[in-house]
């Protein structure tokens, strides 16, 4: 377990405060842990949403989703007629007979209102998840890369006064997230997600438009004008790359600028419940000026690893996914661009010497595992254990589940949160490397310089000014070679490090850091005993 609890208490971390009317800041603050109560007339309120649920997966057409009445209270705020619904799809289907299941809240569920802003929110389990941070984490990168992204929160969910648990609120996708995004005079476009068991690919299926629906493409705003025509224009375009003015069009047509960031984000998190691997999990948006944006959606299947019973991995792959352009043309369009792979590459090594460096990270996920630790603690449904979620940041944990309609089991295996962005760092390094593009990753190595040195009671050690923000642990090793002394991981809140001597002999010791990121450093202190 990462000890920093007591040190980091204090901090706080966020990213920059969209502006526009503040919409969601308050619902979406994820400096605290929010208090979301919901009370219904139905007593028998779980069965009904489950039944609701199961219906809406064997037919949607005729048992559309349905929010069940509710009022909610958020942090004391109550917002009358509302309603709640069960979601999810793996998220949802995998933890049967639990009580924690996916969730979404409709404040406008009956009457046209909002709070903060916000008309719907998400509320999200952490299936697969034991660190609980997945999906915090991997939205707010994209963010501080300039991508559409949801924002997060947590937040405890009572409902008719029985706690359920933990859960993530998730920014909903819809014409209020366009407004704030790309400004109210352009989120009246299109705006399309993968729906349940998606799999859309972008091949040509014709002119048809129940071709594409039934792949899982989902329009979710002028749904009554139901015009897919623009859309499926797009995909006849994307499977014309012969075309001479194909780049140049593309290029017009398709934000690839931020695309090629996107996907980046998602090889190295380890995701694969996506367009690259799975054709789902994601929003399409129509923009008034003729260009498609994408968006990002789910990131809970991400920082893992899956294998299948002979331990063999599903996720070992390449920097760029060629094994998907066959099957996938708006990867074909991207790869087959000279000048768009390269691009790519530099995302890449952007990303593993600024953005995904471990210093960079640290702070937001150690903030994030304090303020939910206590809560999750108590959560008398969640689905890992504590232990799990304790050591989730720096060692692995394995489980095993069986798919549904599969003939086998998968593994799903979980390393240690922050060892393993340093290790993709590193594999991405050697992807680069086998594109003949020098990103080499330097692991530091210094000198430490104890003081007082001689000294008695207590020293003091200053890292270099690059380690704050590190996550390492301390070893205190005496001239016979024996450990006297190991420290447990912790973040480097600031860079001197201070450590009490108690029942040491006087003699010479020699002080180690090692960083999470490969980082060393050594010192010698002297101890002397005071009269």
């Amino acid at each position: 377990m990462v000890q920093v609890r007591r040190i980091l208490i204090l901090l706080s971390w966020s990213l920059p405060q969209l502006l526009l009317g503040q919409i969601g800041n308050v619902v979406f603050d994820d400096q605290i842990m929010h208090q979301i109560t919901i009370h219904t007339p139905l007593e028998n309120w779980f069965e009904v949403l489950e039944s609701d649920y199961a219906l809406n997966a064997q037919d949607p057409n005729q048992y559309p989703e349905i929010y069940r009445p509710c009022s909610v209270s958020l942090d004391g705020n109550l917002i009358v007629n509302s309603g709640f619904r069960e979601k999810g799809n793996f998220s949802n289907v995998v933890n049967v007979g639990a009580r924690k299941k996916p969730l979404k809240i409709a404040f406008d569920a009956v009457v046209e209102q909002s709070f903060n802003g916000v008309k719907k929110i998400n509320l999200h389990n952490f299936t697969n998840d034991p660190s609980l941070i997945h999906d915090a984490l991997a939205y707010s990168i994209f963010r501080e890369l300039g991508i559409p992204a949801p924002r997060t929160a947590y937040a405890q969910v009572w409902v008719n006064g029985e706690y359920i648990g933990v859960y993530l609120m998730v920014e909903n996708v819809d014409k209020t997230f366009l407004k704030i995004h790309y400004g109210s005079q352009n989120n009246d476009g299109n705006l399309y997600k993968t729906d349940r068991e998606a799999k859309v690919l972008f091949n040509d299926l014709g002119n048809d438009a129940s071709a594409y629906i039934d792949a899982g493409l989902k329009l979710t705003t002028n749904e009554e004008a139901n015009d897919y025509s623009k859309v499926i224009d797009f995909v006849h375009f994307l499977n014309q790359q012969e075309r001479q003015d194909f780049d140049a069009e593309f290029k017009k047509r398709f934000d690839v600028e931020r695309y090629l960031k996107i996907l980046a984000v998602e090889k190295f998190i380890r995701s694969w419940d996506n367009y690259w691997n799975g054709g789902n999990n994601f929003y399409l948006y129509e923009h008034p000026d003729g260009q498609y944006r994408w968006i990002p959606w789910d990131m809970n299947e991400t920082f893992q690893d899956v294998r299948n019973l002979s331990w063999t991995t599903w996720l070992d792959g390449y920097w760029i996914p060629y094994k998907q352009m066959d099957e996938r043309p708006l990867i074909a369009a991207i790869f087959q661009n000279q000048q768009w792979k390269e691009d790519y590459l530099e995302v890449g090594c952007e990303l593993i010497h600024q953005q995904l460096t471990i210093q960079n990270l640290s702070s937001r996920v150690v903030f994030w595992h304090n303020l939910v630790a206590d809560a999750y603690q108590n959560d008398p449904n969640k689905l890992n254990t504590y232990e799990d979620f304790e050591k989730s940041l720096t060692e692995q944990h394995r489980d095993q589940i069986q798919l549904f309609d599969l003939p086998y089991a998968l593994r799903f295996h979980y390393p240690g949160l922050l060892p393993l962005i340093q290790s993709q760092r590193e594999w991405v390094a050697r992807q680069l490397e086998g594109w003949e593009m020098e990103c080499s990753i330097e692991q530091d190595v210094f000198h430490l310089q104890p003081f007082p040195n001689p000294g008695s009671s207590y020293f003091s050690v200053k890292l270099p000014d690059g380690q704050r923000g590190q996550v390492g642990r301390w070893q205190v090793v005496n001239e016979q070679g024996i450990v006297v002394q190991s420290y447990p991981w912790m973040v480097m809140v600031d860079t001197q490090w201070n450590a009490m001597v108690e029942d040491w002999s006087t003699g010479i010791y020699f002080i180690h850091f090692e960083g999470i990121d490969g980082s060393k450093g050594v010192g010698k202190w002297m101890r002397y005993q005071e009269n």
